[in-house]
């Protein structure tokens, strides 16, 4: 909550008169898993609830940790489509796409906020900035955007307690009776170390000890020392990445959680670790694993309640045409290695990536 009270007022409408320079960019910095995106998207909930951004929001996963990461001249497109570009309307050449872009925005009165997810090269971002003081932006990456002169929110781990608080209120959200943090107060400490009291490792310990009540803390932290190398964790000075910035101590904990699925959600984790995006409609993910859509669909919620997959938007109440599905690139990334680390399930991803293709296909045709 200090980080979100650190950026949310900023967004705030400069009043009438105001003589301050209004603040236009900020920048979420920090290790993987940190709760980068989260912290954006929350601070973006808060502010539009507040009215502050009639003209709504703009976000653009920039996957800049991925192995082909969404250029500048991929992101421009998505934007114009969210802004109702498209078709006969969409410009030929990436100057004038550009162009177009930045005129709807300087043009658009209804103030705007544009969210570039996951970047890790200026290079992606800084042609989509709006060439107005009007809108803000948001950039959320693992590394200092230098090139900018921006307001810095630079996340850091929870700190022990805050990590033993958030396991604890996930476990009485869910059943008030859950008394195992009382009754095992080492136990939790311990897992929060072993997770490195990375937000996202905590959250899906948290939903690995909802989703086997009757097993004590205990037994998750044994489970996580087998699947890994603890020894990284036991230092919150050195944390341990990878040269892509990611926590190489979320590994076990993902390791642990993937074990514990049922054989149909481990597959369906894998097989969205392979889509071409990482975010997924369920149709595609229907197409992806050769389900019918209402068993995909649930398939997709379980995974939802461990914390793996995350419900991204939805419209006409939720249906299964209007919801994506998003893996964090940390999960996908796991979850790619396992698909890709074994012939046979190299095989079923081969398949798999044949459908996909062949679902999207006729649905490009549309487009040309």
């Amino acid at each position: 909550m200090a980080d979100l009270s650190r950026l949310l007022p900023h967004l705030e409408p400069t009043p009438n008169g105001s003589t301050a320079s209004p603040l236009l960019i900020f920048a979420v910095t920090g290790m993987g898993g940190i709760g980068k995106t989260a912290l954006a998207l929350e601070a973006a909930y808060q502010a539009c609830s507040q009215g502050w951004f009639p003209g709504g929001t703009l976000f653009v996963d920039l996957r800049g940790y991925d192995d082909n990461p969404v250029t500048a001249d991929q992101a421009v497109l998505a934007l114009l489509d969210a802004l109702h570009v498209r078709g006969t309307d969409l410009p030929n050449t990436s100057v004038r796409q550009y162009d177009t872009y930045r005129t709807l925005l300087t043009e658009r009165r209804e103030r705007m906020l544009l969210i570039l997810d996951n970047a890790s090269d200026p290079s992606q971002f800084l042609p989509l900035l709006p060439g107005t003081d009007h809108h803000r932006v948001i950039i959320t990456s693992r590394d200092r955007p230098d090139s900018l002169s921006v307001r810095l929110v630079d996340l850091e781990t929870l700190d022990p307690a805050e990590s033993v608080a958030l396991v604890t209120r996930a476990l009485h959200d869910a059943d008030d009776r859950d008394d195992r943090p009382a009754r095992e107060p080492d136990a939790l400490r311990e897992l929060t170390t072993l997770c490195c009291h990375l937000p996202l490792a905590l959250q899906i310990s948290a939903a690995m000890l909802r989703r086997r009540r009757r097993r004590g803390i205990a037994s998750l932290v044994a489970d996580i020392h087998k699947a890994g190398n603890p020894t990284l964790a036991l230092d919150r000075s050195d944390l341990g990445t990878d040269q892509y910035g990611r926590s190489l101590a979320l590994t076990p904990v993902l390791e642990t959680s993937y074990r514990r699925l049922p054989p149909d959600q481990a597959r369906l984790l894998r097989l969205l670790s392979l889509a071409p995006s990482a975010d997924t409609s369920t149709q595609a993910a229907a197409a992806l694993t050769d389900l019918a859509e209402d068993e995909v669909l649930q398939l997709l919620e379980r995974l939802a309640a461990t914390h793996l997959v995350t419900e991204i938007w939805g419209e006409d109440g939720g249906s299964a045409s209007a919801t994506r599905w998003r893996l964090h690139d940390l999960v996908r990334a796991f979850g790619a290695g396992v698909a890709t680390g074994d012939a046979g399930l190299w095989v079923e991803g081969e398949a798999a990536r044949e459908r996909m293709l062949g679902f999207y296909l006729p649905l490009s045709l549309l487009h040309i």
